[in-house]
């Protein structure tokens, strides 16, 4: 029986958990100086990340440390020949023993020619240590697998697959180049189990063929959009697990990875690592938790009479109820209380906050629809409250990540916020989220900005 990807309660989760993910047009980078911030947020939010400086990039430097530490008559297995074809094409495949001198000596850097590829070498557990790599303060915290050493001339490419779990992949000297496709895109690719085995649950291995020659004639893939970066010498690339990639090498290139440990622990993306511990709660009756702590505000809930939105009309009496018929509040809930709280409500019940505040027409322009269109096919996002000993800690970003999966279960496309213009913290917030900006709030109410996230 084929073994599909779903199978995996892990990917199942993971999937579901990233749904509400925004593409992203390039990888995040970071100096190494930033790195330990940068890095709890993208293994947070599920977002791969480049970080410069990271290692030394000295060809020379590498070479004598990897003949110091594995033994210049290490036996290395080669694969000959670039090695590009998928994963289920494995009769062609052929290897060959060769020392790590030899090896070496024959990767010809400045020709950039290469004996053969050799690829995923395993090392020592305590190798990233003896080699002077340091990892990142969030990767160090991680139960990781011994690490593994690839090194190979131009062409070498490892073909489109998925990891079990996250990956940190350190490049000593040259360049590759990656093709990154979110976990999103995952069933899009043909991708199947290939190892049965424990800590490899997840590993899955694609049957498409994406050598330039053949996708050349096959065309863009038509439900699945990767992003390409290229990594350099001295740079550490974090992969979050369920990212499918294809691996191709440039010029002359020594890599040094690790995993982690998939037995020990699921994705980061699943543990909330940077989060105060607490439960987030998508709730329609906020009845339970209205009375349960006293913050800058309580939970809006717009019944007559218990809105701050003064009822004038009977027009704006039914929009109030409209308003709190279709809204939802996710919760965050610790011990019990309740420590943060944001509400989301479709679009189309916008008159309870005023026709023009949200300035439709300026957004239907930007996403070239009519306004009622990308009224209709809109949510919104407001009353945030976080209790102070919960700021940034996460809290509110996995409260927005919440509600992006309300919004497209309610089949919406586009989420909206206004923010303060002197709010730092939270324009900061949204556009780490992949919000932009779109216009500024109408009728002088204040001093604010507009922010859209396309979901699409």
């Amino acid at each position: 029986m084929t073994r599909d990807i779903f199978d995996s309660p892990t990917f199942a989760a993971l999937y579901s958990a990233t749904m509400g993910q925004r593409r992203i047009a390039n990888v995040r980078r970071c100096e190494a100086a930033s790195a330990a911030s940068a890095l709890e947020e993208c293994a947070a939010d599920g977002y791969p990340l480049i970080i410069y400086g990271a290692t030394i990039n000295t060809r020379g430097f590498w070479q004598e440390k990897l003949l110091s530490h594995c033994g210049a008559n290490a036996q290395l297995r080669v694969r000959t020949g670039t090695y590009d074809a998928p994963f289920e094409d494995t009769s062609s495949r052929r290897h060959r023993t060769m020392s790590m001198r030899k090896y070496l000596a024959t990767l010809d850097v400045e020709r950039a020619t290469s004996p053969g590829y050799a690829a995923n070498q395993p090392l020592a557990p305590d190798s990233l240590r003896r080699l002077g790599i340091e990892l990142p303060a969030l990767a160090a915290q991680l139960p990781l697998e011994p690490p593994a050493l690839w090194i190979g001339g131009p062409g070498a490419t490892t073909p489109l697959h998925k990891d079990s779990n996250d990956n940190f992949a350190f490049h000593l000297f040259g360049s590759k180049r990656w093709l990154l496709f979110p976990v999103r895109d995952a069933p899009h690719l043909s991708l199947r189990p290939t190892i049965d085995k424990p800590g490899f649950a997840d590993f899955a291995a694609s049957r498409i063929d994406l050598r330039p020659d053949v996708l050349s004639s096959i065309g863009h893939l038509p439900r699945a959009k990767a992003v390409c970066t290229t990594v350099n010498g001295g740079d550490m690339l974090y992969i979050p697990a369920g990212w499918s990639h294809l691996v191709e090498t440039l010029e002359a290139t020594a890599m040094v990875n690790t995993w982690v440990d998939a037995r020990r622990m699921p994705p980061a993306v699943l543990c909330n690592l940077k989060l105060a511990p607490y439960d987030i709660q998508v709730l329609s009756d906020t009845s339970s938790i209205r009375n349960t702590l006293a913050l800058r505000y309580e939970v809006l809930v717009c019944e007559q009479g218990d809105n701050r939105y003064a009822v004038h009309s009977t027009r704006l009496h039914q929009d109030c109820i409209d308003f709190a018929t279709h809204s939802v509040v996710a919760a965050a809930m610790s011990d019990g209380e309740l420590v943060g709280s944001l509400r989301l409500v479709p679009g189309r019940f916008g008159p309870i906050i005023g026709d023009e505040f949200y300035q439709w027409d300026v957004l239907a322009q930007a996403m070239t629809m009519e306004a009622g269109e990308v009224r209709r096919r809109s949510a919104i996002v407001d009353r945030a409250v976080v209790r102070a000993s919960f700021r940034r800690k996460g809290t509110m970003r996995a409260l927005m990540k919440a509600l992006f999966n309300e919004a497209r279960r309610r089949e919406c496309d586009f989420v909206l916020a206004a923010v303060s213009a002197e709010n730092t913290g939270a324009r900061r917030m949204l556009e780490r989220l992949g919000f932009t900006t779109y216009g500024v709030p109408a009728g002088n109410v204040w001093t604010g900005l507009h922010f859209v996230l396309d979901l699409r």
